[in-house]
């Protein structure tokens, strides 16, 4: 069952690909941008398989859901894709730039690197919201994150691929009243309870 919902989860990640320019497999910067299409498409699956509390629900009709950056933006152009495939029944806006007194207004916060020195007091401020605290600063699970994206390199003979595992902790979720798919659970590498 996990190995059918990890393909699910990267065909709809396909789909979101689709919008991108190609990128060439053997430039450096392009699998760099690969690697951040990847990230963009996991935070628009997350939007799928998470349940935000009371006045944060997008279950309502006509729902924004506030995807927020912090500190550098690694994604560049590829969070474009959120204004293309917002719908009627729920926008997809995209915060960058912001500071630990927005972190209300979102439902996603994303902590780049540049942002490690902080991450204690960011997820301080963020632990009294409703917020899913994403970043891939390592050990950011164990600091109190939400999603902590890992980036992994799989070797095969000649052959190498790099691959995105998710670790996610279900008591800094819960402490906030977020409810976590049991799909987006089966995909994880790691679920700390």
């Amino acid at each position: 069952m996990r190995s059918i919902l990890y393909i699910l989860v990267m065909l709809l990640g396909g789909c979101v690909f689709a919008l991108f320019p190609a990128i060439a497999d053997d430039d450096d910067a392009g699998k760099i941008a690969k690697e951040y299409q990847v990230k963009v498409a996991f935070l628009y699956n997350f939007v799928k398989f998470i349940e935000w509390p009371g006045d944060k629900s997008l279950a309502h009709p006509n729902a924004t859901a506030n995807i927020c950056i912090m500190g550098d933006n690694p994604f560049g152009a590829a969070l474009d894709i959120f204004k293309r495939v917002s719908t009627p029944q729920l926008t997809l806006n995209v915060k960058t730039g912001v500071s630990q007194n927005d972190i209300s207004s979102c439902h996603i916060l994303y902590v780049s690197k540049s942002e490690e020195a902080n991450v204690s007091s960011i997820l301080s401020q963020a632990s009294r919201y409703s917020v899913v605290t994403v970043s891939g600063i390592k050990g950011f699970v164990d600091a109190g994150g939400v999603i902590e994206m890992v980036k992994v390199e799989k070797s095969i003979g000649l052959f190498s691929k790099d691959k995105i595992n998710l670790r996610i902790n279900m008591r800094a979720a819960e402490a906030v009243n977020l409810r976590i798919d049991a799909q987006l659970l089966e995909i994880a590498a790691e679920v700390v309870k």
